[in-house]
């Protein structure tokens, strides 16, 4: 649930000035970036900001690329500062990486000073328009005012499934502004649903046979924290498990007797292995994914699932926004265990 948003008034205040106070609250720690002009009013700022480390970098595709690790391996969202068009395009190689990754990631570049915008100054460009394709959302800061609730927006989106990169962009003379708006408050959001269809998807769960079920754990689980309860569930029915065919993480543990490693990415390859199983179960959307076309479907027409990855209801489930939903079949596997024991 959302906390009250802080709309005190401060002592005014240039708005990279502001910024440097919402990266704090935020939880920042490190700006990866490779700074221009534009990008000036952001690095005065960060004189006088010691807690925050600047890791500079020479060549934009290097920057995203570090941010992209940090946060996979912190765990929490990267913050990047580009320079301009021109930095923004060099860059563009990672943040497909990152958006392909799920990497939660803030992506700022510094912009033109909106005031001669209008001659095509050196550098400038539509800068949304750029990453709109490889973000999850793309805004130029248009006001002072405006930047802590854009960047508490942007720190909220970018790690709310699925994940990935956001954009700013952040014209010289915004950031330069002066403005006595403060900070806000950290809020937190409660972003996980409740899904429905869980009690029949356990019975389809429970009735099939040890080891003629696939269990696809895709990188939502990683993202979910909930790679514990996968392994639970893995137990309780007897999978052989697998990761995506392009994974960014691997939310199961390697050494377990059960794991059969990641997806082949060919439709022919997917169709040999699926073909040995009554049925695929696959934790997460995004985790067939083919590279080289081969015709015919992932999932031969004899395997439940074939119709698709993400429908509750059909042998394959929910996308595994919270560890709850991944306990609920356990339950009914083992009723179903006692039950064919007894007979």
């Amino acid at each position: 649930m959302p906390t009250a948003f802080n709309l005190d008034k401060v002592q005014p205040r240039r708005g990279a000035a502001v910024l440097v106070d919402v990266l704090r609250r935020e939880g920042v720690r490190h700006i990866f970036g490779n700074p221009g002009t534009t990008e000036m009013p952001l690095m005065d700022a960060l004189v006088g900001a010691p807690d925050l480390s600047y890791i500079l970098g020479l060549q934009e595709a290097s920057v995203v690329a570090m941010a992209d690790g940090y946060a996979k391996a912190s765990g929490r969202p990267g913050f990047v500062n580009v320079h301009t068009a021109g930095g923004l395009g060099h860059g563009m190689g990672s943040l497909i990486a990152a958006q392909v990754g799920q990497t939660p990631l803030v992506i700022t570049a510094g912009q033109q000073d909106t005031r001669h915008g209008v001659t095509d100054p050196l550098l400038s460009g539509n800068l949304v328009a750029i990453a709109g394709p490889v973000v999850k959302w793309a805004h130029e800061v248009g006001r002072t005012d405006d930047i802590p609730l854009l960047f508490r927006r942007a720190f909220h989106d970018c790690a709310a499934a699925h994940a990935g990169p956001v954009f700013l962009s952040l014209p010289l003379d915004i950031m330069d502004g002066m403005t006595s708006a403060g900070p806000g408050q950290v809020s937190r959001i409660e972003r996980a649903p409740v899904a429905g269809g869980l009690g029949e998807l356990s019975a389809a769960l429970a009735a099939i046979a040890p080891g003629r079920l696939a269990l696809i754990v895709g990188d939502e689980v990683f993202g979910s924290g909930a790679s514990m309860e996968a392994v639970a569930l893995a137990d309780a029915l007897g999978a052989l498990v697998y990761g995506s065919s392009w994974p960014g993480h691997i939310p199961f543990p390697t050494e377990h007797p059960l794991w059969r490693g990641s997806l082949p990415h060919r439709g022919t390859d997917l169709q040999a292995l699926f073909g040995g199983f009554d049925a695929v179960f696959a934790l997460g959307g995004q985790s067939v994914i083919t590279y080289v076309y081969s015709p015919g479907v992932a999932i031969p027409a004899g395997c439940k699932g074939s119709e698709g990855f993400n429908r509750i209801g059909s042998p394959c489930g929910p996308q595994p926004n919270s560890p709850h939903h991944l306990r609920r079949p356990l339950p009914q596997r083992r009723k179903w265990r006692a039950r064919s024991r007894s007979m």
